[in-house]
């Protein structure tokens, strides 16, 4: 599945409780705790193993997660609200690494902890358990049944899906007629259609169930996706090439795409690079030009490495921010931009800024007693574009690709044209399910820098 392809997933965590003392001199703004400054964070793994500060059991807030840390391992579970459900998380229970993308990095803040996948990442409040809930203590090692693994993609949704009123959903009534079916399907495979009806119709592109193997996605997909674009080209498919599959017709259109923007282009001064991933040149009027269309897997196929892909995106922008550095303006076009890693999203709208400016916040809605994270834009990279910058959207530009633009609506010198995004900017909200699937959730509530 897409979603979990190319998006780097950070969860939060549930029912954080402050605690007495601190560590830290920032002072507690009204709205909640706030984070713990990004120089206190310290790398959770050293030399093979886990640090004597992290070991424990730890409740993650917001996300209904828990992890049980020791000094070679850690598990990563999964709780709902109600107490009664609990799992090991298969996606990140698989290794350190996948570990490491949940709870990388800690810091000791005010009576607790703070986890985090990195740096700049959305902080995990957390406090410490004494034990495991029996839930968790009583979970079963083989295999689920279909019908467990449908309560937990339900419970998931009631406890964690931040839009249901926006989207008009009452997931309640929904999973209850559902429920039959589950109970019925004698295996996974009989499952599928009942999950995928229960997400449906789309949401959004953060909702959704998929294996690790990218072989199916249930709920949202570009084929039933409701965007105007979206369904425009449903209808160009059908009267084109309606015996090949639609995603794969997609990938063809795109690349027909990319040629003709090229082809706008000077000859003389242009480019195609990652695959298509990133077209740059000049246009009539000494105009530049880079069109962005993912942020990440720039070494080809999904993210695996994201710290290869920022430092191959940094060079690449260093040779072609020289090349346009004489143009007198520049088009950034995102329209085509389908999401990724938000650092990347982060590393590009640093090569505009002219200084450091609060750009959004994040929140997880169930995380009570916690401040929403703000997150800025601020200038990095060798080479910079100072001069006026048109950026350019359409209602497929998703996620991180989103994020862009709320950072470059920040600058002064940098406009917004073209549609409406999508509206994804929920962040990817990952959990494991019993049986080994994906599942993605509509749930960071995300607001500009005015709040909205």
């Amino acid at each position: 599945m897409r979603a979990f392809a190319t998006l780097i997933w950070s969860l939060g965590i549930s029912g954080w409780l402050p605690g007495c003392g601190g560590d830290g001199n920032e002072p507690v703004v009204p709205g909640g705790l706030p984070p713990a400054p990004p120089e206190m964070l310290r790398v959770v793994w050293q030399d093979g193993a886990f640090v004597p500060q992290t070991h424990g059991i730890w409740a993650l807030a917001g996300t209904g997660a828990i992890a049980e840390i020791g000094p070679h391992g850690a598990v990563i579970y999964n709780t709902t609200r109600t107490g009664n459900l609990c799992w090991r998380d298969p996606a990140y229970n698989a290794s350190t690494t996948a570990v490491a993308g949940l709870i990388g990095m800690y810091a000791r803040w005010r009576g607790g902890m703070v986890f985090t996948d990195s740096p700049d990442g959305l902080q995990l409040h957390a406090r410490p358990l004494a034990a495991l809930p029996d839930a968790c203590r009583t979970t079963g090692d083989g295999a689920p049944s279909p019908l467990a693994t449908y309560d937990a993609v339900a419970a998931l949704l009631l406890d964690f899906h931040s839009f249901a009123a926006d989207y008009g959903i009452d997931w309640a009534a929904r999973i209850a007629r559902l429920r039959p079916q589950a109970a019925a399907a004698g295996s996974d495979a009989a499952l599928a259609p009942v999950l995928d009806v229960l997400l449906g119709a789309p949401v959004d592109a953060h909702t959704s169930i998929g294996d690790e193997n990218d072989s199916f996605t249930l709920g949202w997909r570009d084929d039933n996706a409701p965007q105007q674009t979206f369904r425009r080209l449903r209808h160009a498919w059908m009267q084109e090439a309606p015996a090949t599959s639609f995603p794969a017709w997609l990938g063809v259109w795109h690349a027909r795409q990319t040629q003709a923007r090229l082809g706008l282009l000077r000859a003389d001064a242009r480019g195609i690079e990652f695959d298509g991933g990133l077209v740059w040149g000049v246009l009539d009027g000494n105009i530049g030009y880079l069109a962005i269309d993912r942020m990440g897997g720039f070494a080809g196929g999904p993210i695996t490495d994201i710290e290869q892909d920022r430092a191959r995106l940094a060079a690449t922008l260093d040779a072609v921010l020289q090349r346009l550095g004489q143009t007198h303006a520049l088009v950034l076009d995102l329209a085509f931009n389908q999401g990724g890693a938000t650092q990347i999203a982060h590393d590009i709208a640093a090569r505009f800024a002219d200084r450091k400016r609060f750009a959004y916040t994040r929140a997880l809605p169930q995380a009570a007693g916690i401040a929403p994270q703000r997150f800025h834009v601020e200038p990095g990279g060798a080479v910079r574009y100072a001069k006026p910058v048109v950026v350019l959207t359409s209602d497929v530009t998703v996620s991180a690709g989103e994020y862009l633009v709320l950072m470059m609506r920040t600058l002064p010198h940098a406009i917004q044209v073209g549609q409406t995004t999508q509206g994804a900017l929920s962040g990817g909200f990952g959990k494991g399910l019993p049986n080994g699937w994906m599942m993605g959730i509509a749930n960071h509530v995300t607001r500009d820098a005015a709040g909205v």
